[in-house]
């Protein structure tokens, strides 16, 4: 069986498949009478920033981690800790890795030009930046707890990331919803 180059079948303007789109209106020749067929739609092989920005899994993946430091928060507040282990830096900041993402391509997307029909959506990212910026502060060792924590002993640490945790997990859910409002 022979290929020969493709035609357009759109001279008469009518699509060869009611269904086609119009970028596809393109029968294959196989040199056998009777024989031809619609050439396949091609799918889009590059996700474009705007996917990547508002893609569901990232946000899915932020929320888990960021409602896993928000149990171990609650869990320790709870039982009265004073410190938070190691385990919950670590999942809190895992957590904030698809976070960052979805960040450096909003500002990607936002640098080409487009912007979001609710300005609020900036604002809440913003506000997020400033709560992880502000978790970051205060976790052993950091700036804000340096500057701020006069004794360590009475420094109920779980309860204050209870906190922040809780906000930074409500402001991630209000950015995606303003942020569908977008689209």
């Amino acid at each position: 069986m022979r290929v020969t180059k493709p035609e357009t079948t759109a001279r008469s303007g009518q699509s060869p498949h009611p269904f086609a789109p119009a970028a596809h209106r393109t029968r294959w020749r196989t040199g056998l009478p009777g024989q031809d067929r619609i050439a396949p739609p091609r799918t889009p092989r590059a996700v474009s920033l705007s996917h990547w920005h508002g893609s569901a899994l990232l946000l899915q993946l932020t929320l888990i981690g960021d409602v896993l430091a928000l149990a171990f928060a609650a869990f320790g507040d709870a039982t009265g800790r004073y410190r938070m282990p190691h385990l919950f830096w670590w999942i809190l900041w895992l957590a904030q890795i698809p976070l960052g993402i979805q960040l450096a391509t909003g500002i990607a997307v936002l640098a080409a030009g487009a912007r979001p029909r609710a300005p609020l959506h900036l604002m809440y990212g913003g506000l997020i930046v400033l709560t992880v910026l502000a978790l970051a502060g205060l976790r052993p060792g950091g700036v804000l707890r340096r500057a701020f924590v006069a004794d360590e002993r009475e420094y109920r640490e779980s309860r204050w990331l209870l906190l922040l945790c809780l906000f930074l997990a409500a402001l991630v859910g209000r950015a995606y919803m303003t942020g569908l409002g977008s689209r």
